[in-house]
């Protein structure tokens, strides 16, 4: 957070350039803007409307295809020492190589194929080893057919290359961009898990525009642009999905509905964060009236279910959230997810006894469950059952190591117990490791004086 920071502050002053094309946590927040073999970093702001990076202009395509005229004929004396198998003419050449495929992969995605094509091969005259180049112009030609791109890369193949570089980070880093769907969708699936979100609705974009029949390209990306909070976006990409004629399966029916009143939900939020009440109250409700009528049309659906249950959750109508949950409990009596949603609503109620129950049923199923344990730990504390927290918590401690919650709450309890000396040990620690800046931390803080100035 602190270098992100660092890095928005000094591109406000003057440019940053990065020296190669990559992705990761920067990536989120900023793209790059191609000159020559190094790119310059902007910044995405809060006014930008797409959360998706501008696209690339014809004028800057064209400025940069004279560039890579000029460095093929200003550096002839590069490709003469590849030839001849000079080591650090071979070393740079496939630096070269790979950003030259990379630009053939920018110019494929804008539509230029012919000049995508001749950026593909001339990479390989740089660097015959570079792979991502053969595979590109196999995908030039499907595009260049008006074919998806698909089959380019099969499973054998796949598992050859992860065989080979151990992971996609390292694939891509040794052979740069890769256009052509298995590449997209496992890029995808990596930037998502990781939580870039920005990064992985690039990539499931770009296996829609490879291969628009794939409806899990649709569903993914969409999933992308709803962690990534940006409504808008998703609503119109479940539009485009809806008008494909892509023919979708129960379940994905169930998942483009629950996506799309998600999305009003998420309009909705921007509504009333801009205090447009009763622009947000519609979107509620839409978005409400599509979960409900997602339940008579797919009464067995799971996630339609949980997000009714998690949206009556957040709108605080924790009776609904509570009962919402049953009903799936009664469909899957095994679910995680419901049994802890019944607690936190029953907690958020004042019902902590019934919350006790919920969380013990949910640590017979699952006994590692540690954010029931301490669920339950919380909720015995309310009930000013200080034992059962205080064991709850140090179960807890033996589990997790310097967990700021569990030393807030055994902070808490010795304090009820008015063992003064085992309160600010645990509040000492608690300072050490907790978010600073947060109430709770301010709170713990004046706390601790007071009880050292007894």
């Amino acid at each position: 957070g602190s270098v992100l920071n660092l890095v928005a502050a000094v591109i406000k002053q003057s440019p940053v350039y990065y020296m190669q094309s990559s992705f990761g946590i920067y990536f989120e927040y900023l793209f790059p803007r191609n000159h020559g073999l190094i790119m310059e970093l902007q910044a995405y702001t809060e006014q930008d409307k797409s959360p998706y990076p501008p696209s690339l202009s014809e004028e800057d395509a064209d400025r940069m295809q004279s560039y890579w005229a000029s460095f093929d004929t200003e550096f002839k004396v590069l490709l003469d020492g590849i030839a001849s198998d000079v080591p650090l003419c071979v070393a740079i050449g496939g630096m070269v190589a790979m950003e030259r495929n990379n630009w053939g992969v920018k110019l494929q995605r804008m539509g230029r194929l012919d000049d995508a094509k001749a950026a593909f091969i001339a990479a390989k005259q740089y660097s015959s080893k570079i792979s991502s180049a053969d595979f590109n112009l196999e995908a030039n030609e499907l595009l260049s057919n008006q074919q998806p791109v698909v089959g380019i890369i099969d499973d054998q193949e796949w598992n050859k290359m992860q065989g080979k570089f151990r992971s996609i980070a390292q694939i891509l880093k040794a052979n740069g961009e890769i256009d052509v769907v298995r590449f997209q969708n496992e890029m995808g699936i990596q930037l998502f898990t990781g939580g870039n979100f920005r990064q992985a609705a690039l990539r499931f974009r770009r296996g829609i525009e490879l291969d628009p029949s794939n409806t899990d390209f649709w569903l993914a990306n969409s999933q992308a642009l709803l962690n990534l909070g940006s409504p808008v976006e998703l609503l119109e990409t479940l539009k485009q999905l809806e008008q494909s004629g892509n023919d979708l399966d129960e379940s994905q029916k169930a998942e483009v509905t629950r996506l799309t009143a998600l999305a009003h939900y998420g309009v909705g939020n921007k509504y009333y964060a801009n205090k447009e009440d009763a622009l947000g109250a519609k979107e509620f409700e839409l978005a409400e009236g599509l979960l409900l009528k997602a339940r008579e049309d797919f009464p067995k659906s799971e996630p339609i279910i949980e997000t009714l249950a998690q949206v009556y959750l957040f709108t605080e109508r924790y009776q609904e959230a509570a009962a919402m949950c049953d009903t799936h409990l009664n469909l899957n009596s095994s679910s995680v997810n419901a049994r802890q949603t019944k607690a936190v609503s029953q907690m958020r109620a004042g019902d902590f006894e019934s919350a006790v129950k919920t969380l013990t049923e949910a640590l017979v199923k699952n006994p590692n469950n540690n954010i029931a344990l301490l669920n339950k730990a919380i909720c015995h504390f309310k009930l000013e059952q200080l034992d059962e927290a205080a064991l709850d918590y140090k179960t807890l401690s033996e589990r997790i190591e310097n967990s700021h919650a569990v030393h807030y709450g055994l902070a808490e309890i010795a304090r009820q117990k008015n063992n003064t000396a085992e309160a600010i040990k645990h509040y000492e620690s608690y300072l050490e490791i907790a978010p600073k800046g947060t109430s709770e931390f301010g709170k713990v803080k004046a706390t601790l004086a007071a009880l050292k100035a007894e």
